[in-house]
C-alpha cells in the first residue's frame, strides 16, 4: 500500500486549510484584474489576470493533491488517485501555453497601435492584488518545505513580480502619457508566465516518464543500501514518482544470511525514510543462489 510519512501527512493536513483561503482570495482577485483589465482596457492588467489563473489552477491542483492523497486504493486504482494531480497540471499547463500566445499576440498588435488605458483604476486594482499576493505568501511560506506547496509559492511569488511590473507600468504611463509601456510590462508578464508554464510542463513529463525525482540521486541510495551490515550487492534498482509528494522505490538487494532478511528490511527501510520515500519493496536473494544461477547460466551456454 502508498502511503505518506505520518509528520509528512499532518504537515499537508494543516496546510489544506490555507490553502483553500488562498484559493479564494486568488480567485477573487483574479476575475477582478480580470474584469478590470477588460474595463480599463489595460493589457497588461489582463496578462497579470491570467498569471493569477495559473496561480489559480496551481492552488486548485495542490489543493486536489491533497483530498485526492487521502482516498483508499482499490482493485482498480491499485496506486491510488496520487497521478491525477500530474495529469490535471499537465493539461492546464498546455491550456496555458495557448493563454501566453494570446498575451504576446495582443502585445504585438498594441505596440503597433497603443491603445489609451485608465491608468489610476489600473494601478489601484494591481496595487490590491499585490497586496493579497504578498499575504498568500506568508501563509503558505511556512509549509514552503513541501515540494507541492513551495510550487504553489514560487507560482505566487513570480504573481507577485507582476503585480509590481503592472504598477510600474501604470505609473511610467501616468508620468510620460506614453501607452507603449502597456503592451511592453505585458511582454514581460508574458515571458514570466511563459518559464513558469514551461519548467511545470518539465515537471510533469519527468514524472509522467517515471524518472527518478530530482531531489534524489541513485547512485547514492545505492550506496546507502550496500553499506547495509549483510547485504552483499543490490540491482535492478526503480525510484520514481507517483506526484509531487509520493515517491516509490524497488530493488533487488543480495544477501549473505537468509535468517536476517527481516533485519535488513527494517534497516532499510529505517535510513531510506530520509530521503522522504513513501513506499518500498525490496526482493531478496541469497549469494548462494546467485553463484549457482550464474554456473548454471554458463553451462548452458
Amino acid at each position: 500500500m502508498v502511503y505518506l510519512q505520518e509528520e509528512i501527512l499532518q504537515d499537508i493536513l494543516k496546510s489544506k486549510s490555507k490553502i483553500r483561503l488562498s484559493i479564494l482570495l486568488i480567485g477573487t482577485i483574479f476575475f477582478a484584474e480580470f474584469f478590470g483589465g477588460i474595463y480599463t482596457k489595460s493589457l497588461s492588467l489582463l496578462s497579470d489576470s491570467f498569471h493569477m489563473l495559473f496561480d489559480f489552477l496551481s492552488l486548485i491542483i495542490g489543493f486536489m493533491a491533497i483530498t485526492i492523497s487521502l482516498k483508499p486504493v482499490s482493485n482498480v486504482r491499485t496506486y491510488g488517485y496520487h497521478r491525477s494531480e500530474v495529469l490535471a497540471s499537465f493539461i492546464n499547463s498546455i491550456l496555458l501555453l495557448f493563454v501566453v500566445f494570446l498575451v504576446f499576440k495582443e502585445a504585438y498588435e498594441r505596440i503597433l497601435s497603443p491603445e489609451k488605458v485608465m491608468v489610476r483604476e489600473m494601478i489601484v486594482i494591481a496595487v490590491i492584488g499585490l497586496i493579497v499576493n504578498i499575504f498568500v505568501m506568508l501563509k503558505l511560506k511556512s509549509h514552503a518545505h513541501d515540494v507541492n506547496i513551495r510550487g504553489i509559492f514560487l507560482h505566487v511569488l513570480g504573481d507577485t513580480l507582476s503585480s509590481i511590473n503592472v504598477i510600474l507600468a501604470g505609473i511610467l504611463i501616468y508620468l510620460t502619457n506614453n501607452y507603449i509601456f502597456d503592451p511592453i510590462i505585458s511582454f514581460i508578464i508574458g515571458s514570466i508566465l511563459l518559464i513558469g508554464v514551461v519548467r511545470l510542463l518539465r515537471e510533469n513529463i519527468h514524472i509522467l516518464l517515471d524518472s527518478v525525482p530530482k531531489h534524489l540521486n541513485k547512485e547514492e541510495i545505492e550506496r546507502e543500501i550496500l553499506d547495509t551490515k549483510g547485504v552483499i550487492d543490490v540491482h535492478d534498482v526503480h525510484i520514481w514518482s507517483l506526484c509531487s509528494h509520493v515517491t516509490l522505490l524497488s530493488a533487488h538487494v543480495v544477501v549473505d544470511d537468509s535468517s536476517r532478511i527481516d533485519e535488513i528490511r527494517k534497516e532499510l527501510e529505517e535510513k531510506l525514510k530520509n530521503y522522504n520515500i513513501s513506499h518500498m519493496t525490496f526482493q531478496f536473494e541469497l549469494e548462494s543462489c546467485n553463484k549457482a544461477c550464474e554456473r548454471f547460466g554458463e553451462r548452458l551456454i
